[in-house]
């Protein structure tokens, strides 16, 4: 009954209805303000997952160092203790050394950092690209500091800024890295630590030792044994502590958009209060003949809300169909971005399904509590 009643007062058409025109005001907000929220949704968590990912693949699980270096003998019994500890795991000792690097732009400073490059897929899942026939010893460069480059060839020049500014090296490329952010691939040289030692005379100790676990699920126990074994002599640091700030504050960031979003919703829906009243106040005669041939008023109530939801559910629908094809949209074609600025080179979009549901789900209940409310307001009036 209540799906023929609410049919047949939405199905009259009067163009210079208010009620119509109120209607459609309301139908097209909710739309176009579901569609802006399910693509800001997906843009924001498009971000953070590039960023999470990046930071998570750079770095690695578990960083053990001391500020004088580890001595091998020191990497071997964490690395023994390691395998009576973990199901498995990957370690590479790393150094760090500074350059500057001529670049289409000027002089770039850069941090070259020597790892093992034996295990620089495991310990570095980023996306590696080999140079074409080369053999020997090598660096590898990020994809964007690779396109900067002043000159290239099959080596690529830097100024080692300790022994003055006038006397210019070079070092072979041996290939890319990227990572998918614009920092990390900007600023960063990859080569092995035998060739870092050879070429900056480094000490031969590392400065410290990265290690990914096989299994992340372990990290909270396997860092525990650490601290409680090499506490007193190393520095002991967990991803989630190196990048505590930035995941505290993409949480944040998510939290404030997803609420924003729901303000937005909320406001929207205001909208259908207004149509509701209208609609009423229009056909007042008839729901009044409608309560005295029997239809209570808690009737007329769920009439109201029917005709709310219906409306409602429709435009939050459609707009959640049209911002999921806008999402498509920038996942196969994107929107091109500045990589200075934003440190991606496009529009990076990611749909997290729980988020969408949380999001329709909150705005069809909001659509519901305005079509309650103006149900009580409108059928407080005893006459009716």
């Amino acid at each position: 009954m209540m799906l023929f009643l609410a049919k047949r007062f939405l199905g009259q058409k009067n163009e210079r209805s208010v009620r119509s025109q109120i209607m459609l005001i309301s139908f097209l907000g909710l739309l176009f303000v579901s569609a802006f929220v399910i693509v800001a949704l997906a843009i924001l968590s498009g971000s953070q997952k590039v960023y999470r990912d990046a930071v998570l693949n750079f770095n690695a699980h578990i960083l053990i160092f001391h500020q004088d270096g580890l001595y091998e003998h020191e990497v071997k019994s964490i690395n023994a203790f390691l395998l009576e500890n973990t199901q498995g795991f990957h370690a590479s000792g790393y150094q760090y050394h500074e350059i500057l690097v001529p670049t289409k732009l000027g002089l770039k400073p850069v941090i070259v950092k020597g790892i093992e490059l034996a295990q620089k897929k495991e310990v570095y899942p980023l996306s590696w690209q080999e140079e074409k026939n080369f053999s020997g010893d090598g660096a590898y460069l990020g994809k964007e500091l690779y396109r900067s480059l002043q000159a290239r060839g099959e080596t690529f020049s830097y100024i080692n800024a300790k022994e003055g500014l006038s006397l210019k090296q070079s070092l072979r490329i041996a290939g890319q890295f990227e990572s998918g952010y614009f920092d990390f691939d900007e600023r960063f040289v990859l080569m092995d630590l035998a060739l870092l030692r050879k070429t900056f005379s480094k000490a031969q100790q590392v400065e410290g030792l990265e290690i990914r676990l096989n299994h992340v699920e372990e990290l909270d126990v396997v860092a525990e044994a650490l601290w409680q074994k090499f506490g007193d002599d190393f520095e002991i640091q967990t991803w989630k502590e190196l990048n505590h700030s930035l995941f505290e504050a993409l949480k944040l960031d998510r939290t404030v958009v997803f609420s924003v979003s729901l303000l937005v919703v909320m406001i929207a829906c205001l909208n259908f209060f207004g149509f509701l009243f209208l609609f009423f106040m229009e056909r007042r005669r008839e729901f009044l003949l409608l309560n005295r041939l029997g239809l209570s008023k808690q009737g007329l109530g769920r009439l109201l809300v029917f005709v709310g939801l219906s409306v409602g559910g429709a435009s939050v629908g459609l707009g959640s169909v049209l911002g999921l094809a806008f999402v498509f949209y920038l996942h196969k074609v994107g929107i091109a971005l500045d990589p200075t600025v934003y440190f991606v080179d496009r529009v990076p979009v990611f749909l997290e399904p729980i988020w969408i549901v949380a999001f329709v789900s909150g705005a069809l209940l909001l659509c519901w509590l305005t079509a309650q409310l103006a149900g009580m307001v409108l059928l407080k009036d005893k006459k009716a």
